[in-house]
C-alpha cells in the first residue's frame, strides 16, 4: 500500500524521497489546459505537413494494394492513422487485413481481437472501393485526420505512453454506448480494469460477470457526452448511413441477379454465334478442310480412350474404400484379443478382397460397340479373363507387335542354303567347304544359328581331265599271212550277191559295221581286194568278213583258199580308250584334245562312246588309222574328270573347308549330294573332287542346297515377329564371320524362332551371338521418302495392315528431307499392303528416296489418336494390374490361415503385401487421371469440324439421362420396399408395397419423352368429323406429333355439331400431315370445316430409348454412312449362368418382387428387393460408365451437338445457375421472387425494384423446345439424280427437290454426293431462296470452276431444324430483356446511392477536425486522471493489490472536491 508520503509526493509532483519532477497527472493536466496550442503548433510543423503531402501525392498514383504494401512511407501513414504504426514490418498480414471481407464476420480482419485491424480494414474496404477511400476528399481528410490525432497523442506524451493511452481513452469513449462495447476494445478496457483494480484474470469470467463488476464501479453513461452536446446531427447521419446501407444491400442483390443473367446472356449468345457459324465450320471447302478427314476417324478412336479411361475409373472408384477397408482391418488385427473378434475381422477380409480381381478385371473393362471385344487399361498385355469376355488390349495393335529386349544366350545359328539352278560344273578340283548362308540375329546368350541355303539353278560344273600317257589304241591287229580264207560252207555271200571272205587279224577288236582299210596285199584268186570295206561279220577274235562289194569274184570251192600274201596293211575306224574310272555310258559323246595322232590320223574331236567298261571305252573314227597302233601322247584332254566347280555368289568358304551338298541331281553321272574339300576357292566358286568322274557339263538342278547361306536363325521364344517384318540388332558377337549389327528382313518364322537375311554369307550349323544380344522390332533400312516442298512423307512398312487415320509412332529415325519424324502421326493414305504416306507438320527442304537410316523405331498404340493437323495426338497409357491383384490375394490368404498365437506376425506380412498394393493403387490411379486430365485438356482445346449423326448420339445421351433417372427413383422405391417387407406384417404395409411395386414396373417399361411446343395456323377447314363418331380427323403438315401428345385449338368454327376451341390427346398419327384426335362428344354430321382462322398450340413428344429394356448394347451411328458406333450398356451381364437379363425383365423381377406382400412371403421379398436394389446400382455404374462417352461424342466431338451442349448445360443446372441469383436472402430472379421496395427515411422516398420472377420459367420452356428440336431431327431422304446446277463463276447452286416444303433460313445437310462445277456439297447449307415447291438455292462458300448439272444418284438430305435457331433466339431475347431491366435499377440505385452519399460526406469535407480539441465529461476526465495517477503511483514501485474497498489512499489522502484542485476524490476509487 502506499504511503501518505508517497502519495503527497506524487501530488507535488515527485517520488517519495526524491526531488520533485513532472508527473504523468500533471503533464495530462498542462497538455490538456493547452491543447488547442498544442494542436495548433503540432499540425503546423514542417515534418508533419511534409508527411502529409507525401502521403497524398503517392497514394493518388497508386494502381493496387501491392503498390501501397511495397511503399514503405505511404504504409506507415495507413497504420499510424489507426494506432498500429508497430505493425509496419508485418506486411503480409496487412495485405490479408486489407483484403479482407469487411462484411463477412469471420474474414481474417475481424476474427482478430484487436478491433483495430477491422476498423483498418473497414476504412479502406478494398474488396468493394479498392483505394478510393485513400484518395477521395472527405475519406482522406478522414484519415489524415486519424494520423493526426495518433502521431499528435505520441508527440506531446513524449516517453510516457501512459498519456497516449489517456488521450485515447478520451477521444473514443464518446463512441461507446455500453459497458459491453467497452470491455470489447483492447485499449479502453485496458485503461478501465487498470483504473478500478480489477484483475486481468477477470477475462475469465462469464461477459456478465465481467460488465457486473465494471458497472460497480464506473457509469458509462456519465463518461459519454449526449448527442445535443458533440454539435454534430448524429440522427441526421445514420439516417445518411441507414439509406446507403440499405442500397448497398439492394445493389447487391440486383447485381446478383444481374450478374447471373449476365453469364447466361452470354452463354445463350455464344451458342447463337455458334449455330450461326456451324456451316462455315463444318464445310468441306471452308477453313477446316484439313482437319474434317483427321476428325471423321479420331472421333471413334477418342470415344474408345475416353472410354476405357471411364471404365477404369470406375473401377478405381469402388477399389478406393475397399482398400481402405482391407487397411483398416490390418490395423485391427494387431489389437485383436479374442477368437471371435479375429474369426469377424478374418470374415470382413476375405469379403473385401473377393471383390478386387472382379474390379480390375470386369469393371475396368470398356466394351468396343464396333468389335464387340474387350479393352481393360489394367489388363495390356491381353489374354482371357474368363470364357464370356476375353480382353483383346495388348497396349498395341495385336498384328503389329513391335517389341524389343534382350535374346537368351547363343541365340543365332547359321543355316544351309540352295545353290543356284545347275550349280555344278565338271573339272579338276573341288568345291569349296562350308558354302552355307549366315541367317540372322539373336539376343540371349549365342542366339544365332546360320542356316543351310539353296544355290542357284545348275550351280555345278564338272571339268575336263587328263587322260593318262597314250591313251587310244586303234582297234584291228596285224594282218595274219597269208591274211585272205574263203571256202564253201562259210558264209561266202552278203544275199546281196557279194562274195564275202575272211581276213586273219589276230585280236583285231573290231565290229560288225566298222569301216576297215586294205592295202599291200596280193591278188587273192586272182582279185585285187586292196580297198576300203564295211566289216560285214566277225567270226572270232582273230579273223572278220568283209563283203566284196561291187567286185566280180569267183565262187568259193569245197576246199579252203587262202592267199594274199604277206605284207597288206590293215586299218580300222575303231579306237581303244584307255579311261580309268571315267564316266561315260554307250553312247555318251567324249571329247578329246590335245592329242598326238595315232595310226595316221587325229583323234581330237568328239566320238560316240561304245563298248563301255569300268576303265576304257571304244570310239569309230571318221577315217581309218592304221591298226594296232597305240599313241596319243601324255596331254590328251578329255571330257571327264571328278573335278567339279561350284558356282556360288559370295560364299563363306576357304580352302580345305568342308562342303555339304544335298538336293542336286546328278552332273555328268557324278552324284555331288555329300560332304567335298573345298579347292581353288574364289569369290563366287570353289572346286571340289567328285568320289566320281562326270562327264564335262554344268548342272545339279535348281534344288541344291548348301551348307552355307546369307540366313540366320534367332532364337527368341514367344516372339511376335511376322515374315516381312524388320528386326534391329545390336551388341552381338560376330558368327561365323558375320556381324550381325544392322536391321535385317524376317524371312520366315516359328513359335519361339525366325529367320533373317544377311548381307553375306556364313557356314551353316554356327551358333553363337553372346549372351548380351539386344533387339528391337523396327522397320526396315532407311523407310521414310520425301519429296521437297512437301509435308507427305511415304513410309515402307511391309504387311503394315493399317487403314486411314491410324496412329503411328516412329522414333530412332535421323531427319529425313529436313523433318524429324520421331513423333506420333496419322495415317493420311494408304498406297498398297506394303506403304503408306503420313502428313509432317512441315514440309520437306529436300527430295530423299529412302532415309531414316537402321533401327527406326514404330509403335502402334491401341488407344491413340491423332487429333489435329500439327499432329497433336492423344494416347492412352496403361498400368497393369496383375501385381496388384496377387498382392491381394496374397494378403487374404495370409489373413485366412492367421490364428490367435501368430497373428501379429503374419498381419505384419500382410501388411507388407498389402503396402506393395496400395502403391500399385497409387500407380494406376496416377496413370488413370493423367488419362484423363490429357484427353480433357486437348479436346477441349480444339473445334471439331466433322459433321456427326447429332440427332441419334443426343438421343443416345439423353437415353442415358434418363435411364439412370429413373433407376435412382427406383431406387428409392426398393428402399421403401425393403421397410415394408422388414417390418411387422400390415395391411397398409402391404398397400405402400403394392404402389411402390408398381411405380417400380412404370419406371421400368416406361421411357422418358422430351417435349417441345410448336404453334401457327392451320389451312383453312382442316376438321373432319363422322357422324355419330368422336374421332375428328386434323390436316396439319409436318405436325411432328406423335400418339399421346397434346394439342389445342382456337378460332375455330364448329364442325359437325363439334366445338373444337379447346385441349386434345393425339390418339392416332395417320402420316406426317394427318393425325386424329377424340372429342368429348360424338359429331352430329360427316363434316369438312373449322374455318379459316384455326390456330393451334401443340406439344410434340420424342419417346426416349428405354435402355432398361436393353439386355445387351444398345448402339448409335457416330456418323451417317459409317458404321462406327458408341453405345450404352445398361444390361445385367454377370448376374447368373441364365443371364444377361435386362433390368426390366418380367420374369425375374416378378420371381424377385412377388405381386403382393403378405406374411408368408416377407422374408423372401426382402431378400429379393435387395438383390433387385444390387442390380440397380450395378445398372446405374455401368450407365454413368457409358455417359463419358456420349458426353464427348454429343457434347464435344460433334460440331452440332456442341451448340447443342452450351444450351444443355444450361438446361440441366438451370437451378444452380438462378440459385447465384441469391443474395442476403433475397432472389430477385426466382419464380417465387416479389418485388424490392426500399424507404429512404433521410429523403422521404421510397425505391421499388420489379422482381424478373418470370425469366426462369420461360428459359426452361425455351430450352425445352430446343432439346426437343435436337431429338426431332428434322426431314431426311434422297434427292433424285443429279439434284445440284452450278454457274461457272458463281456460288449460288439450285438445288432440285421434288415437294421440299422448306422455307427460307432453314438448314439442309447433304451427303453422298459427287463434286458438281469444282465444288464439294457434302455439307450444310442455308437455303437462301426458293424459287418453286420443287427447288431451291443454297449458296456455296467458294464459286463453281465451271456451269454443270450433278451430284450423281445417291444424294441424301438431312435438315436441321430451324426451331434450334427460334429457340435459341427466344431464350437470349428473354434473359437479355430481364438482364437490361435490372441493369437499369442498379443504375438507378447508383444514382440515388451518389446522392446520399454527397449528402452525408458533406460535413466531412469543411475542414479537418484535428484542430478542435476533444470535448469530454467531467466525470470521463477525472476518470483518466484516476488512471494516471495509479500509473504514476505504479512507476514509484508502489504495488496494488486488487480490492473492492476503497483502501486506497484511505487516511492517507484527503478527500478532494471534484471542484476544486486535481479533481481526484478518495470516493471515485471505490
Amino acid at each position: 500500500m502506499v504511503n501518505g508520503a508517497a502519495a503527497l509526493g506524487i501530488l507535488s509532483g515527485g517520488a517519495p524521497g526524491s526531488t520533485p519532477s513532472l508527473s504523468a497527472l500533471n503533464l495530462f493536466r498542462q497538455i490538456n489546459k493547452n491543447e488547442v496550442k498544442l494542436r495548433e503548433n503540432y499540425f503546423n510543423r514542417n515534418d508533419v505537413q511534409q508527411s502529409i503531402e507525401t502521403f497524398r501525392a503517392k497514394v493518388s498514383k497508386m494502381e493496387d494494394i501491392d503498390e501501397l504494401i511495397k511503399d514503405r512511407k505511404s504504409l506507415q501513414f495507413l497504420l499510424s492513422s489507426f494506432d498500429l504504426d508497430s505493425e509496419i514490418n508485418n506486411a503480409g498480414k496487412i495485405k490479408a487485413i486489407l483484403k479482407s471481407d469487411v462484411n463477412d464476420q469471420n474474414s481474417f480482419a475481424n476474427r482478430l481481437n484487436d478491433k483495430r485491424f477491422a476498423e483498418l480494414a473497414k476504412f479502406v474496404n478494398l474488396n468493394k472501393r479498392g483505394l478510393t477511400n485513400l484518395r477521395t476528399a472527405s475519406s482522406q481528410q478522414n484519415l489524415i485526420d486519424k494520423f493526426l490525432q495518433n502521431t499528435f497523442e505520441k508527440d506531446v506524451s513524449g516517453q510516457n505512453p501512459d498519456i497516449a493511452k489517456a488521450f485515447h481513452f478520451l477521444r473514443n469513449i464518446n463512441n461507446v454506448s455500453t459497458t459491453a462495447s467497452l470491455l470489447g476494445t483492447l485499449q479502453l478496457r485496458e485503461i478501465v480494469t487498470t483504473a478500478l483494480r480489477l484483475p486481468q484474470e477477470i477475462a475469465r469470467q462469464s461477459i456478465e460477470k465481467q460488465i457486473s463488476m465494471v458497472e460497480a464501479k464506473f457509469d458509462v453513461e456519465k463518461a459519454v457526452i449526449p448527442d445535443k452536446d458533440t454539435g454534430i446531427s448524429n440522427r441526421r447521419q445514420n439516417e445518411y448511413k441507414d439509406d446507403i446501407q440499405a442500397i448497398e444491400i439492394a445493389k447487391s442483390q440486383v447485381t446478383s441477379a444481374e450478374s447471373t443473367l449476365s453469364t447466361l446472356e452470354k452463354q445463350l449468345k455464344q451458342a447463337r454465334e455458334s449455330l450461326d457459324l456451324l456451316p462455315e465450320i463444318i464445310s468441306p471447302e471452308g477453313f477446316n478442310v484439313d482437319l474434317i478427314p483427321i476428325h471423321q476417324t479420331a472421333i471413334k478412336q477418342l470415344s474408345e480412350i475416353n472410354g476405357v479411361t471411364a471404365s477404369a475409373q470406375a473401377a478405381l472408384s469402388e477399389l478406393d474404400p475397399i482398400l481402405r477397408e482391407l487397411n483398416s482391418s490390418i490395423q485391427e488385427l494387431l489389437d485383436v484379443e479374442t477368437q471371435d473378434d479375429l474369426d469377424n475381422i478374418k470374415v470382413g477380409f476375405a469379403a473385401a478382397a473377393a471383390k478386387v480381381p472382379d474390379l480390375i478385371y470386369h469393371t475396368a473393362r470398356f466394351k468396343e460397340p464396333d468389335t464387340g471385344s474387350n479393352i481393360n487399361l489394367f489388363k495390356p498385355s491381353g489374354g482371357v479373363v474368363d470364357s464370356g469376355s476375353p480382353n483383346s488390349y495388348t497396349a498395341s495393335r495385336i498384328n503389329y507387335p513391335y517389341q524389343d529386349g534382350t535374346l537368351e544366350n547363343n541365340p543365332i545359328t547359321t543355316l544351309s542354303g540352295t545353290l543356284g539352278s545347275n550349280p555344278y560344273t565338271v573339272q579338276s578340283g573341288a568345291l569349296g567347304a562350308d558354302p552355307y548362308t549366315i541367317e540372322t540375329s539373336t539376343l540371349g546368350a549365342d542366339p544365332f544359328t546360320v542356316q543351310s541355303d539353296t544355290l542357284g539353278s545348275n550351280p555345278y560344273t564338272l571339268a575336263n581331265g587328263t587322260l593318262g600317257s597314250n591313251p587310244f589304241t586303234v582297234k584291228g591287229g596285224a594282218l595274219h599271212s597269208p591274211p585272205f580264207r574263203y571256202q564253201a560252207g562259210d558264209v561266202t555271200n552278203d544275199g546281196a550277191g557279194n562274195a564275202v571272205i575272211r581276213i586273219r587279224s589276230l585280236n583285231h577288236g573290231l565290229e560288225a559295221g566298222d569301216t576297215i582299210s586294205i592295202s599291200g596285199t596280193s591278188n587273192f584268186l586272182g582279185v585285187d581286194v586292196n580297198g576300203t570295206y564295211t566289216v560285214h561279220s566277225v567270226r572270232g577274235i582273230h579273223q572278220f568278213r568283209i563283203a566284196l562289194t561291187g567286185i566280180d569274184f569267183p565262187d568259193p570251192t569245197g576246199t579252203l583258199q587262202s592267199g594274199g600274201g604277206s605284207s597288206g596293211v590293215l586299218k580300222t575306224n575303231r579306237v581303244s580308250v584307255t579311261h580309268n574310272g571315267h564316266p561315260f555310258s554307250n553312247g555318251d559323246t567324249a571329247t578329246f584334245s590335245g592329242g598326238a595322232s595315232v595310226g595316221g590320223e587325229s583323234l581330237n574331236g568328239n566320238f560316240t562312246v561304245a563298248n563301255a567298261t569300268t576303265n576304257s571305252y571304244e570310239f569309230l573314227l571318221g577315217s581309218n588309222a592304221t591298226a594296232n597302233t597305240t599313241g596319243g601322247g601324255g596331254s590328251v584332254t578329255v571330257n571327264a574328270s571328278d573335278q567339279v566347280t561350284v558356282a556360288h555368289t559370295g560364299h563363306p568358304f576357304s580352302n580345305g573347308d568342308t562342303v555339304t551338298f544335298s538336293g542336286g541331281s546328278s552332273v555328268g553321272g557324278a552324284s555331288l549330294n555329300g560332304s567335298f574339300t573345298v579347292a581353288n576357292a574364289t569369290a563366287n566358286s570353289y572346286t571340289v573332287t567328285s568320289t566320281s568322274q562326270g562327264i564335262a557339263g554344268t548342272g545339279g538342278g535348281g534344288s541344291v542346297t548348301v551348307n552355307a547361306s546369307d540366313q540366320v536363325t534367332v532364337a527368341q521364344e514367344d516372339h511376335l515377329f511376322s515374315v516381312g517384318d524388320f528386326v534391329t540388332l545390336s551388341n552381338i558377337a560376330s558368327v561365323g564371320g558375320l556381324n550381325l549389327t544392322g536391321t535385317f528382313e524376317v524371312a520366315s518364322v516359328t513359335d519361339d524362332a525366325y529367320v533373317i537375311t544377311v548381307g553375306s554369307q556364313a557356314i551353316a550349323g554356327q551358333a553363337g551371338g553372346g549372351n548380351s544380344a539386344n533387339y528391337s522390332h523396327t522397320l526396315g533400312p532407311n523407310p521414310f521418302s520425301t519429296t521437297s516442298g512437301s509435308a507427305v512423307v511415304s513410309v515402307a512398312d511391309n504387311s503394315h495392315g493399317l487403314s486411314v487415320g491410324d496412329v503411328v509412332q516412329f522414333d530412332n529415325s535421323s531427319a529425313v528431307g529436313g523433318l524429324d519424324l520421331n513423333a506420333a502421326f496419322r495415317v493420311s493414305s494408304v498406297t498398297d499392303a506394303n506403304n503408306y504416306t503420313i502428313t509432317a507438320t512441315s514440309t520437306a527442304t529436300g527430295t530423299i528416296g529412302g532415309g531414316g537410316g537402321n533401327g527406326v523405331g514404330l509403335t502402334l498404340p491401341e488407344l491413340a489418336s491423332v487429333i489435329d493437323d500439327k499432329n497433336s495426338t492423344i494416347i492412352a497409357q496403361n498400368k497393369d494390374m496383375a501385381t496388384f491383384v496377387s498382392k491381394i490375394a496374397s494378403a487374404a490368404a495370409i489373413i485366412a490361415g492367421t490364428t490367435l498365437a501368430n497373428v501379429v506376425s503374419d498381419t505384419g506380412s500382410a501388411k507388407s503385401d498389402l503396402d506393395d498394393a496400395n502403391t500399385e493403387f497409387r500407380q494406376a490411379r496416377g496413370v488413370v487421371d493423367a488419362n484423363s486430365n490429357s484427353f480433357a485438356s486437348q479436346t477441349n482445346s480444339i473445334t471439331f469440324a466433322a459433321t456427326l449423326n447429332t440427332t441419334e448420339l443426343t438421343k443416345g445421351r439423353e437415353s442415358i439421362l434418363d435411364a439412370i433417372s429413373r433407376l435412382e427413383k427406383i431406387a428409392t422405391d426398393l428402399r421403401s420396399i425393403d421397410r415394408y417387407a422388414t417390418e411387422t406384417f400390415s395391411s397398409d404395409n402391404a398397400t405402400s408395397y403394392a404402389a411402390a411395386r408398381a411405380d417400380i414396373v412404370s419406371l421400368l417399361d416406361n421411357a422418358g419423352k422430351i417435349v417441345g411446343s410448336t404453334s401457327g395456323s392451320l389451312a383453312s377447314d382442316p376438321f373432319q368429323t363422322q357422324s355419330g363418331n368422336n374421332q375428328v380427323t386434323v390436316a396439319q403438315s409436318n405436325h411432328g406429333l406423335a400418339v399421346g401428345d397434346s394439342v389445342s385449338y382456337s378460332g375455330a368454327a364448329s364442325v359437325g355439331g363439334l366445338d373444337l376451341n379447346s385441349s386434345f390427346t393425339v390418339t392416332n398419327v395417320t402420316d406426317a400431315n394427318t393425325y386424329t384426335i377424340t372429342a368429348s362428344t360424338n359429331a352430329s354430321a360427316n363434316a369438312t370445316g373449322g374455318g379459316a382462322s384455326v390456330s393451334f398450340l401443340g406439344s410434340p413428344s420424342v419417346t426416349l430409348d428405354n435402355l432398361l429394356a436393353i439386355s445387351g448394347t444398345k448402339t448409335y451411328r457416330i456418323r451417317d454412312g459409317v458404321n462406327q458406333f458408341i453405345a450404352s450398356n445398361p444390361g445385367l451381364d454377370d448376374i447368373d449362368a441364365s443371364g444377361p437379363y435386362a433390368i426390366n425383365d418380367s420374369a425375374r423381377f416378378n420371381s424377385l418382387l412377388p405381386s403382393t406382400l403378405t406374411s408368408g412371403n416377407q422374408v423372401s421379398a426382402a431378400s429379393g428387393n435387395a438383390t433387385f436394389l444390387e442390380n440397380v446400382k450395378t445398372a446405374i455404374k455401368q450407365l454413368q460408365r457409358d455417359l463419358p462417352v456420349f458426353d464427348f461424342v454429343t457434347n464435344t466431338a460433334d460440331p452440332l451437338g456442341a451448340v447443342d451442349a452450351q444450351v444443355t448445360n444450361i438446361k440441366e443446372n438451370i437451378d444452380k445457375i438462378f440459385k447465384g441469383g441469391n443474395s442476403r436472402g433475397l432472389n430477385l430472379i426466382d419464380t417465387s421472387a416479389r418485388d424490392l421496395s426500399i424507404a429512404l427515411g433521410s429523403v422521404g422516398k421510397k425505391i421499388t425494384i420489379s422482381a424478373q420472377n418470370q425469366i426462369k420459367g420461360s428459359l426452361r420452356e425455351a430450352i425445352e423446345n430446343y432439346t426437343y428440336s435436337a431429338l426431332d431431327g428434322g426431314q431426311s431422304g434422297d434427292l433424285g439424280a443429279n439434284p445440284f446446277t452450278t454457274v461457272a463463276g458463281e456460288t449460288s447452286i439450285l438445288v432440285s427437290h421434288t415437294a421440299h416444303g422448306f422455307t427460307v433460313g432453314e438448314y439442309v445437310q447433304f451427303s453422298n454426293g459427287d463434286n458438281v462445277g469444282g465444288l464439294n456439297l457434302d455439307t450444310t447449307f442455308q437455303i437462301t431462296s426458293i424459287p418453286d415447291d420443287n427447288s431451291y438455292t443454297i449458296t456455296a462458300s467458294a464459286a463453281a470452276s465451271s456451269s454443270a448439272t450433278g451430284g450423281g444418284a445417291s444424294v441424301s438430305f438431312k435438315t436441321i431444324p430451324t426451331a434450334r435457331h427460334k429457340f435459341l433466339f427466344d431464350a437470349h431475347f428473354d434473359v437479355s430483356r430481364s438482364f437490361g431491366k435490372l441493369r437499369t435499377e442498379r443504375l438507378k440505385l447508383n444514382v440515388e446511392e451518389a446522392l446520399l452519399r454527397a449528402e452525408f460526406n458533406k460535413p466531412m469535407e469543411v475542414e479537418s477536425q484535428f484542430l478542435k480539441p476533444l470535448q469530454n465529461t467531467d466525470y470521463a476526465v477525472k476518470f483518466i486522471e484516476k488512471y494516471l495517477l495509479i500509473k504514476d503511483l505504479q512507476s514509484t514501485g508502489v504495488t496494488f493489490r486488487p480490492t473492492n474497498n476503497n483502501a486506497l489512499a484511505l487516511n492517507l489522502i484527503k478527500s478532494i472536491n471534484p471542484n476544486r484542485g486535481i479533481g481526484l476524490s478518495v470516493n471515485m476509487l471505490r
